[in-house]
């Protein structure tokens, strides 16, 4: 015990120095709160009431169901999706037959109980015991009569809590109701009803994993609202269907409501996501006694978390491009459904979305529509409203900067539909104007993107502002003709055994250099991270003639090892065939460095001696590596290798893992040392790696020649001259100034 104390006190120290003694001080007591019992007696388990809606209706409307029916029916609010008669046969054209039959197909399997997670694997939920509170891939079970605050997130014995949560996110109705508005099936609308009444009997209010987290919750009524709307006229809908699920409703809007102060804790999208459940409810649902508190209370959480969690330059608070996906379509269902009941949110709200959407399209892929997988990403698809695959980030960005700015970004294409069922038919018809792709410095986040024609790389550098999700500063994604050649890991999953619980986020997982065999910043318990590290970039430098450029950035999260070390990455983009990477350890003494590159998997031969990766890619890529200041170098590869995990893994899907090419060359560095890396993307291009100079040469009399100078407190010096083959010259220098 005694020895476990320094520990604890350094834990609390840092953590106090990094979120801050006030967070620090609201979460120990939020804790000791949820640990004394006191959510447990505030949030009572009990079983629902016999007339449930009668417990949240204003006393001047019946819970009769077909009283409330027609009371539904004379005073309901304008939802987004506009009217069938109208919406229909636009989504029928978009679709097309082939499209059609795809929808159909997907919700066919829902109607025969095969429910989809994480946008990859499917499984018969309902079919394994345990049903809403089991893990149908392992038949590990959640407890489904204990108080919400009893139930583990994780453990050996109950597992991953996020395979309970996902079926319950109710994702699925989004298909079934797209289908059934394709199709009239009326199968689609009785499978939502008997799945929802199924989720109504077997969570009873404050009771199992489903009661355990607002933003489950306030997702779940998403769905269910968009449900009630696409399903409203079908055979299944009845009234004492429609009035259970209002009941159900108000129980969950009001758990949201009287505890949303872990989602303030968070502060992330799980605080945005409440907003726009207590939102949602209080527009929709304005019979219930609570509606207009819940309203405003999600007006107030929507406006002012767009301000705090989106930066002017669009980059978002939680460093992951796909919770930057989930806090957009929360806020475009949030926009649309507010102007559609004549209640807008502040324009300050549009503004920085329309910021966010833009960003996100800074960092997209032309050919796929992908964006890089950086950051934690746990499988969440928000709104399932277009037959694109998980990773294409073409219907978000679509739809919101169709709302943002009035304009189309893509040509015509199965991305639109969810821009149909968010904005209308209108939006479809809105002229294209999505402007091109160039390079990015937002240094707000510390999101540096060099573009050329064919191809782009990301650098991320930065100092952070909010808690990490992964230590991987100066991680480098690297993209050419919609292949992503170095690539992020990922995250697999969130709750494992070891190494998969969070191995992925880890430094050496990155395409960056680990130094002392430890991560830029210190673990701390769950997903924190400590001792941030501090970041620096200089501006992006770039020639006259766009086709040559420069990223140059260090942080300090080295600095705390003994001795300490301050790595630099400069990140050069000559045309599109050639990228040179070099990163400076700089300090004195010694210490073990090691360099990774994640690369997309290719049939490959390895050269060590000659420091060459030769690439099935492309006809014959290759990544060429040099050493200076380093002894007992040695390289290596990895693919797949369990042995080896995490290394030679990555992760697209949650909780899926796959492998990827892991080329590590490492050794010990008498400071300062240096890596220096050069991808050849073109086969007809050669390059030589010298002492402090770099030259290659490619058709029709290209050439580039790279001169780098020794590193300084100030910066590395570069002076590249690019010549591509029509001849055009371009030149960067960069001085240590």
């Amino acid at each position: 015990m005694l020895r476990s104390i320094p520990k604890s006190i350094r834990l609390v120290r840092d953590a106090a120095a990094d979120y801050g003694v006030g967070w620090l001080a609201s979460r120990v007591a939020y804790e000791a709160v949820v640990h004394s019992g006191f959510h447990a007696r505030r949030f009572p388990r009990r079983p629902w009431d016999e007339h449930e809606l009668l417990r949240w209706l204003g006393s001047s409307v019946s819970p009769e169901p077909r009283a409330y029916a027609d009371h539904r029916a004379a005073q309901r609010k304008r939802f987004f999706v506009g009217d069938r008669s109208l919406v229909a046969p636009v989504l029928r054209g978009l679709l097309g037959e082939p499209g059609i039959e795809v929808l159909r197909g997907e919700a066919d399997r829902i109607v025969d109980g095969e429910l989809t997670y994480f946008s990859s694997a499917t499984a018969s939920t309902l079919a394994v015991d345990g049903g809403w509170h089991a893990n149908p891939f392992t038949g590990q079970r959640l407890p489904s009569e204990a108080h919400w605050t009893r139930v583990p997130v994780y453990s050996p014995v109950t597992g991953d809590i996020k395979y309970v949560w996902e079926p319950g996110r109710f994702g699925f109705a989004y298909t079934l109701a797209r289908a059934y508005w394709a199709t009239d099936d009326e199968r689609f609308p009785e499978a939502f009803w008997r799945l929802a009444q199924s989720w109504v009997r077997d969570n009873p209010p404050n009771t199992g994993a489903h009661w355990k987290d607002g933003q489950e919750i306030a997702l779940r009524l998403m769905a269910w609202c968009f449900a009630l709307h696409a399903f409203d006229g079908a055979l299944a809908s009845t009234p004492e269907r429609v009035a259970e699920l209002a009941g159900a409703i108000g129980a969950q809007a009001d758990r949201i409501d009287r505890a949303h102060t872990y989602a303030e804790l968070q502060r992330n999208n799980h605080a945005i996501s409440e907003g726009v459940g207590l939102w949602t409810v209080g527009l929709l649902f304005p019979e219930l006694t609570s509606a207009s508190r819940w309203r405003e209370h999600g007006r107030a959480i929507l406006t002012s978390e767009a301000v705090r969690q989106i930066a002017p330059d669009g980059s978002y608070i939680q460093n992951s491009t796909n919770y930057h996906r989930v806090m957009l379509h929360d806020y475009l269902w949030a926009l649309a459904l507010g102007k559609a009941a004549g209640d807008p949110l502040p324009a300050s709200v549009a503004d920085r979305v329309g910021c966010a959407a833009d960003f996100l399209y800074a960092l997209q892929d032309e050919a796929t529509g992908c964006v890089p997988n950086y950051g934690n990403n746990d499988g969440a698809l928000v709104l399932p409203l277009s037959t694109c695959a998980y990773e294409d980030f073409r219907p978000v960005v679509g739809a919101a900067r169709n709302l943002a700015h009035g304009s189309r970004t893509y040509a015509a294409g199965p991305w639109d539909e969810e821009a149909l069922w968010l904005l209308g038919p209108q939006a479809l018809d809105a002229p294209q104007d999505g402007g091109s792709r160039t390079s990015l410095a937002a240094r707000d986040g510390g999101y540096y993107a060099l573009r050329g024609a064919r191809g782009f790389g990301v650098v991320r550098c930065v100092s952070y502002s909010y808690r990490p999700g992964q230590a991987d500063l100066l991680h480098v994604d690297l993209w050419h003709d919609g292949v992503n050649v170095a690539c992020d890991a990922g995250t697999y999953r969130y709750y494992d055994e070891p190494p998969w619980n969070g191995g992925l986020g880890a430094t050496a997982a990155h395409n960056t250099v680990e130094v002392g065999g430890a991560d830029q910043m210190a673990h701390g318990p769950h997903f924190m991270w400590l001792r941030w590290a501090k970041a620096r970039a200089r501006p992006l430098a770039c020639g006259e003639q766009g086709t040559i450029e420069v990223f140059q950035g260090e942080h300090d999260g080295y600095r705390r090892l003994d001795p300490p070390v301050t790595h630099r990455r400069s990140v050069l983009r000559a045309g599109d065939a050639l990228w040179v990477v070099v990163d400076d350890l700089m300090g004195e003494g010694t210490q073990l460095a090691a360099l990774q590159w994640l690369l997309s998997p290719a049939d490959h031969t390895l050269d060590a001696t000659g420091g060459q990766l030769r690439l099935d890619l492309f006809g014959g890529a290759t990544v060429q590596w040099r050493t200076t200041g380093l002894a007992s170098v040695r390289a290596d590869v990895t693919c797949g290798d369990d042995s080896a995990a995490p290394r030679g893994w990555r992760s697209r899907y949650y909780g899926i893992r796959e492998s990827a090419l892991s080329l590590r060359v490492s050794g010990v560095a008498s400071l300062p040392g240096r890596f220096v890396t050069v991808f050849v993307l073109d086969p007809e291009w050669q390059a030589e790696l010298g002492q402090d100079k770099v030259t290659a040469r490619g058709p029709s009399g290209a050439a580039l020649e790279l001169e780098i100078g020794p590193p300084s407190v100030t910066g590395t010096p570069l002076n590249a001259l690019f010549v591509d083959g029509a001849g055009l010259r371009d030149q960067v220098r960069l001085e240590a100034t």
